[in-house]
């Protein structure tokens, strides 16, 4: 995920939002009304990308949903804004559909337009140590790259780049090229 929220991420979120309590799934399981889920139905609109998911996995995730409570949602945009230190390679990863954060920008129109603008945004957020910086967007994906029927392009683009900066065997890891 980015930093940079769809306008409408709220309403993405909170509209297919109800108390778990009122969700057959949870009937029985006392959850007090702190407690919510997503209505049946919203998950491939809210995490997917519509019609680019396998419906056998979005069936999967809606069956297995799970809760979130109210406290863990109001405190999404402090954990967003805190400054960080990261201090290792980093490949950002977004689907250019994603309806949560993947928002519009000053300059660049929409942040997972491309590789080269959810770079030149994302990067300075990392803090000053972080030794390297990739991007790379999915085209066609949602929120959940994983879930798409052309996740394995995502696949490959990770266990590239971990290969490249991690390694593939014993010894010293390869690390940034500069």
């Amino acid at each position: 995920m980015s930093h940079t929220f769809q306008p409408t991420a709220p309403l993405n979120v909170l509209l297919p939002l109800r108390p778990a309590a009122l969700e057959p799934a949870f009937f029985g399981k006392s959850h007090d009304p702190t407690y919510l889920t997503t209505v049946p139905g919203s998950r491939e609109l809210t995490f997917h990308a519509p019609g680019k998911a396998d419906p056998a996995v979005i069936a999967l995730d809606e069956r297995t949903k799970s809760t979130l409570t109210l406290t863990e949602f109001s405190l999404f945009p402090t954990v967003i804004a805190r400054p960080l230190d990261i201090r290792v390679p980093v490949l950002l990863a977004n689907g250019a559909g994603d309806t949560l954060f993947c928002g519009p920008t000053l300059t660049s129109g929409n942040l997972c337009s491309s590789a080269q603008t959810l770079l030149a945004l994302e990067a300075p957020r990392l803090g000053p140590r972080v030794p390297c910086v990739e991007a790379w967007v999915l085209p066609g994906a949602g929120h959940m790259l994983n879930t798409i029927l052309d996740a394995p392009r995502w696949f490959a683009v990770a266990q590239e780049w971990s290969t490249r900066l991690v390694g593939a065997g014993p010894g010293p890891a390869p690390g940034c090229a500069r």
